[in-house]
């Protein structure tokens, strides 16, 4: 299992912020572990991540003050230990989260509009990045009237986009959503297919939380397990004061554990499986 860390505030701060990517071995679940970083370089600031076929794509975002983030999407061979390919295109700036579609392509998400003057505006949209025979890359834009476009998984030959401020999956191309408890973020699959998401019962809360602002000591967490097509729900976690577990922003489920990872928080919370069911 690969985590991303990467520690925005610091970043934003004008701080050395750290951050890479993790070798999370399952058998070192629930034991207090440093791990070195793997892959990017010691400064790299993953974002959003995902992994099929060998293969494993990385947003990076990378933070100076108040300046627009600094985006590219690499491509990278895992049997080769190598990056395959790397895209920097200006219209990726708000580069989020990203699914490993065959081909080789990426469905992006971009969670507000273009860096125009450095401060976020427009609706959040969806990108396509295509590497067509021969050099170079496509980028296209697929969506463009999501508020605040998170998480994106592949449901079969679907892609369900979480659509934070409308708190709603929506899946693309299609009238298709489902209304939740609380804003989605980030989306993970259980071994069954079915999404796991991590939800904020209060965005402001969360936005407080988030920037280190006055009453933002700590945010609500809720992890979800749900199926898109039916609609049949599961509540996994649930910290409506965020004293346990503040402010959530992905949970997954692998064995009979469920972890969880945070805006904030230092590490991953490891927990058992309401009634030791993965």
């Amino acid at each position: 299992m690969l985590v991303s860390a990467y520690d925005r505030l610091a970043a934003e701060r004008g701080d050395p912020p750290g951050g890479g990517l993790y070798a999370l071995p399952e058998a070192t679940l629930g034991s207090a572990t440093r791990l070195p970083p793997i892959l990017l370089a010691k400064d790299a600031a993953p974002h959003g991540i995902d992994i099929a076929d060998g293969k494993l794509a990385v947003v990076e975002r990378r933070y100076a003050g108040d300046a627009p983030p600094q985006v590219s999407i690499g491509l990278y061979d895992l049997q080769a230990n190598r990056l395959a390919a790397v895209v920097r295109d200006t219209r990726l700036c708000r580069a989020n989260d990203l699914v490993l579609l065959p081909g080789p392509a990426l469905e992006v998400t971009l969670d507000r509009g273009p860096c125009t003057q450095g401060k976020p505006s427009g609706d959040g949209r969806v990108a396509e990045i295509v590497w067509p025979d021969g050099p170079g890359a496509r980028v296209d834009i697929l969506e463009d009237d999501l508020r605040f476009p998170n998480g994106i998984a592949a449901v079969g030959s679907d892609i369900v986009v979480a659509d934070t401020r409308a708190q709603a999956l929506r899946m693309l191309g299609s009238t298709a959503r489902r209304v939740l408890p609380g804003g989605p973020d980030n989306i993970t699959r259980d071994s069954a297919g079915r999404l796991v998401v991590a939800l904020h019962p209060s965005l402001l809360r969360f936005g407080l939380h988030r920037y280190g602002w006055p009453l933002g000591d700590h945010a609500p967490s809720r992890i979800l397990r749900t199926d898109f097509r039916t609609g049949a729900s599961e509540l996994l976690f649930d910290d409506p004061d965020g004293t346990t577990w503040s402010g959530a922003t992905v949970g997954l489920v692998i064995g009979s554990a469920l972890l969880l990872g945070s805006v904030r928080e230092q590490g991953l919370l490891v927990c058992p499986m309401p009634g030791g069911s993965a």
